[in-house]
Parts: C-alpha cells; sequence; structure tokens
C-alpha cells in the first residue's frame, strides 16, 4: 500500500511538472497589432439562453474589429423561451447591427452541439472558424488578436484561454480554482507539444481542417467533446498546425455554476 501510494505521488508530480515546464515553453503572445485580413466566422450554438444573450450580444457588438471581416452564425438548438425574440430585437434595435444572423439546426444525431456548429460551418462564408457559447462574453480585441496571431504564424488551429466570471463566494472560488488548473494543464500540454486539451467557448480552426478530419464523424454517438474530439482529430492530422493563444485580451470570459447541485 505504501508503495503503491509513493508510485502514484512521485507520477502526480512528475506530470505536474512538466505540464508547469511546458506551460513556460509557450510564450505570451506580446505581437504588434496588425491591419485585419483574415475574416472570422464566429458560431455560437444556442438553446434556452435567454438570460445570457444580452452580455454575449453587447460584446459582440464592441469587438475592435472591421464588421466586413466577421459574421456572426447563432444555430438555435429548439429553444424554448424568446432566446431568438432577443437577438432580433438587440438587432432591430441597433444603428449599426453586427453581421449576425440566426439559423436552426439540422439535428442528424444524438449530439445537438455537434450537429449545431456542423450546420453553422456549411453555411459560414469565411475559412477561419471560431466558436463560442452564448453564456460568454467576448474581450473587445479578441478577433484582432486572432487576426495578428494567424498572420504571424502558420496556423490551422487555435485554442485560446477561458475564465469565469469572479464572485466572491466559496463555490465560485472552487470553480474557479478548477479551470485554472485545468487552462494551466492545457496550456502545459501545448508546450510539450502533446495538446491534448482545449475548450470549444474559445477555439478557433480553418473551415478546411474540419472538412479534413470529417467534422465529428466518429463521435457523434457522445453529446459532448465538441472540442476535445475535434482537437486530437487535427492533432493526428497537422501537429505542427496547432497553437495555443496565450494573450490576456484573448481571454474570453463565462459563468460559472450559481449552486452545487447545478455544479454536480
Amino acid at each position: 500500500m505504501i508503495l503503491s501510494i509513493s508510485l502514484i505521488t512521485l507520477g502526480y508530480v512528475v506530470i505536474i511538472t512538466s505540464l508547469s515546464w511546458g506551460f513556460t515553453k509557450v510564450p505570451v503572445f506580446r505581437q504588434k497589432a496588425k491591419a485585419a485580413q483574415v475574416k472570422f466566422s464566429i458560431v455560437i450554438p444556442f438553446r434556452n439562453e435567454s438570460a445570457n444573450l444580452l452580455p454575449l450580444l453587447k460584446s459582440l457588438q464592441a469587438l475592435d474589429y472591421p464588421h466586413t471581416h466577421f459574421e456572426v452564425i447563432c444555430v438555435d438548438d429548439a429553444s424554448e423561451d424568446d432566446s431568438v425574440f432577443r437577438l432580433s430585437s438587440f438587432l432591430d434595435a441597433q444603428i449599426t447591427p453586427i453581421p449576425l444572423r440566426v439559423i436552426a439546426n439540422e439535428r442528424q444525431t444524438a449530439a445537438p452541439k455537434k450537429d449545431a456548429i456542423t450546420t453553422a460551418i456549411a453555411k459560414a462564408k469565411h475559412e477561419w472558424i471560431i466558436t463560442t457559447d452564448a453564456d460568454c462574453v467576448l474581450p473587445k480585441q479578441w478577433l484582432e488578436r486572432y487576426n495578428t496571431y494567424i498572420q504571424h504564424h502558420n496556423a490551422a488551429c487555435i485554442a485560446g484561454p477561458v475564465t469565469y466570471t469572479s464572485t466572491d463566494t466559496f463555490l465560485n472560488r472552487f470553480q474557479l480554482l478548477d479551470l485554472i488548473s485545468l487552462q494551466g494543464a492545457t496550456i502545459g500540454g501545448f508546450g510539450l507539444k502533446q495538446p491534448f486539451l482545449c475548450n470549444g467557448a474559445n477555439l478557433a480552426y480553418k473551415k478546411s481542417l474540419f472538412t479534413k478530419v470529417n467534422g465529428f464523424k466518429g463521435n457523434t454517438n457522445i453529446s459532448s467533446g465538441d472540442d476535445i474530439f475535434l482537437l486530437e482529430k487535427a492533432v493526428q492530422l497537422a501537429p505542427q498546425a496547432i497553437h495555443y493563444l496565450k494573450c490576456q485580451q484573448a481571454i474570453v470570459t463565462t459563468n460559472a455554476q450559481h449552486s452545487w447541485p447545478a455544479l454536480i
């Protein structure tokens, strides 16, 4: 028993030390901004997100990026609340509305979110797809930082950082600590040239890459994993083109769960 515990402890220390070293191998991206060249299709699947849409829409509206260089595709997965109405009302109230359209999810499998992303990509105008969630808030320079990074690197898939909105409660801090540890492991994996984690709330990839790996084919029997499974396929196809955008101005913020039952 003591020997087993010792071996487990040693293995844990080795893994954490390796990931910590890998974390330092991913440089913070501080390149000077470059003129907008890359065009993005922002894909946002949603279902019954009425309460969360306004902060997201305001952050989309505030993006420091020309409207001619991005589109927003919101994919409605049979919402039963007034999510679609809220989206339409917000756009109607804007003097210069963001280039946003709402489409219906075309369900094909047992994985609705994967179906939603696949539906949007099939109708996307631009080569670079960037996914986020309906309960997220995007930083003002989000697209600008991706644009600059892409112009400096030969990338086909780029994972970005995600954090929780911070509140002074034990439950929130518990979840925040958990997420930060996952982000650290994520970056460490990229630094070791062995990426194994990413977060679909902040993930960009080329449409051509999605097509080459046959999208989510092979794992549509599992509802989750729209990010990890795609990353695994991308690593197998083009390992040198998989990157992590370690940048303060690219951090996407989302909400932690508000109760223990919801978290469980």
